[in-house]
């Protein structure tokens, strides 16, 4: 039998616990390049923790599957579908993108700047582990990637 997962809702920077969803009808994670790439998951409008999902605000859930890590994801709240006609217990529809993938969004502008575009920091002679650390500490310091660690070393 396989082992069903937990999933734990969080507001949208991920730093304040909002619930756990009951349940779910269906549960989908997509892999892109070896990489989670996005979770799309259904359950029923009135199950215990969807209140926490169907709120005008985008959310961070933590997948827990036995044996696996934990798995991040953001949703945002205009990526819902309902799927039935029974207003109490319609199934809902969510689609989440894992935040591996919001990292993949982030742009490292060169020593000097694009443009009229100026870097931030100047990568010159810093190793690739040293230049993911600077990007991660610079997005927890803007409120993502809360409650998650960086690990290994930055070489």
């Amino acid at each position: 039998m396989i082992p069903a997962p937990t999933v734990a809702i969080f507001n949208e920077d991920g730093s304040t616990a909002l619930g756990v969803l009951r349940g779910v009808a269906a549960l989908a994670i997509s892999d892109v390049f070896n990489d989670m790439g996005s979770m799309t998951l259904a359950a029923p409008k009135d199950i215990e923790g969807m209140q926490h999902l169907l709120v005008n605000a985008d959310r961070q859930v933590r997948v827990r599957l036995p044996g696996c890590p934990d798995q991040w994801f953001l949703g945002d709240s205009e990526d819902l579908t309902y799927i039935s006609d029974d207003p109490a217990s319609e199934n809902v529809s969510l689609t989440f993108r894992s935040l591996a993938g919001v990292l993949d969004e982030a742009k490292v502008v060169p020593f000097g700047g694009v443009g009229a575009t100026p870097a931030e920091w100047a990568f010159t002679t810093d190793t690739p582990g040293k230049i993911v650390k600077d990007l991660f500490d610079a997005l927890q310091a803007l409120g993502f990637l809360q409650g998650i660690t960086l690990v290994g070393n930055a070489t």
